[in-house]
């Protein structure tokens, strides 16, 4: 016969509600002692109990479970936020399934129908870089579904997290500047990708500050955003009557790209270049030069990503017919950070 919380209950000489609140990990807030909490988990490690999810689902009417959709898993940087979600899922007792929309506006749509067709409690979106399914993720935001981006987008009317890379590409272009340098060019990856729109936008501000012209020379694009996609900047590079004497790349992949090939064509690296990275991969570490980077804590954009759905998601649970108030829209931009290391020299 299967073991109940009541079971649980007389084991540990407690009430039913206590074995509830510490299972539900709300002891704390309900000012239950760390004593008692360890009398319940002892309890139930004795006796083998095992919480009922599909009764506990039927009474709050929910399912426990995260949907996630994801651009490409592949790439280091979301995977970070997806394992920040996770780890802050876990915490309280949630689940998250994770579907790979491999930067498809198609099937990131297919992922959030099948997902809401599944009763997850709530989703968590790194939208496709083109972001074409914004005006669909807004609407479904609007009718007080819990829905969170993972995205450097300050116009979408959905909750998001920002890790800054406006702000970072800013740092790390004026950070050039201030070494002396004035041909500082940046590879942005594609121009219709939302966080290469806002790192440019970072680096043309911080050009603009510093009385730099800007240059169309200097405004490298490239298709993808990989280390052959980095090797391909290199050559463009290579390719101009005047070099920058400093390049901000779209991320770490690309300026380790970058690094080789220009290391191959015998330019120094940092005495003829210096090259900036983003989002701190070990990669960076590991570069021929080790690669001055900005970091920008990705794995606390799924973290704070997840803490603001659950808000959200407790929020419907508690009063399920109040849709003004999960309506009510929350933003975070995360503040980066210049990580300096030996790809940069100030200009001779």
């Amino acid at each position: 016969m299967a073991v109940t919380m009541m079971d649980i209950a007389k084991r540990a000489n407690v009430s039913r509600s206590t074995v509830s609140l510490v299972i539900s990990d709300r002891w704390r807030e309900m000012r239950i002692s760390p004593d008692t909490r360890e009398k319940v988990l002892k309890a139930i490690r004795e006796m083998g109990y095992v919480p009922n999810l599909y009764a506990r689902s039927l009474r709050r009417q929910s399912t426990f479970t995260i949907g996630m959709v994801a651009t490409n898993i592949l790439h280091p940087a979301v995977a970070m936020i997806v394992e920040g979600a996770k780890k802050a899922a876990t915490q309280k007792k949630y689940k998250i399934i994770l579907g790979i929309s491999s930067d498809q506006p198609d099937q990131e749509r297919d992922y959030i129908e099948n997902f809401r067709s599944r009763r997850v409690d709530g989703l968590i979106v790194i939208p496709s870089p083109c972001g074409s399914t914004i005006l669909e993720l807004e609407k479904l935001s609007s009718t007080g579904f819990p829905l969170v981006l993972c995205q450097d987008d300050s116009t979408a009317k959905v909750d998001f997290v920002a890790s800054g890379v406006e702000a970072g590409a800013y740092e790390a272009t004026k950070y050039l500047f201030d070494l002396g340098h004035r041909r500082i060019a940046i590879c942005s990856g594609r121009p219709t990708w939302i966080s290469a729109l806002a790192k440019y936008r970072g680096y043309r501000r911080a050009m603009e500050d510093c009385g730099l012209s800007l240059d169309d020379r200097f405004y490298i694009r490239t298709e993808n955003s990989n280390l052959a996609a980095g090797r391909n900047a290199a050559e463009q590079i290579l390719k101009l009557d005047e070099r920058p004497d400093g390049v901000l790349f779209h991320n770490d992949e690309m300026a380790a790209g970058a690094m080789l090939g220009l290391r191959e064509a015998h330019v120094r690296i940092p005495e003829d270049m210096s090259l900036i990275g983003f989002d701190n991969l070990s990669l960076s570490k590991a570069t021929p030069v080790p690669l001055t980077t900005v970091a920008s804590s990705l794995d606390e954009v799924g973290r704070i990503a997840t803490e603001i759905l659950l808000a959200k998601i407790e929020a419907v649970s508690e009063s399920p017919q109040d849709k003004k108030s999960n309506q009510e829209l929350r933003s975070v931009r995360l503040v980066p950070k210049l990580i300096i290391r030996n790809s940069c020299a100030a200009r001779k």
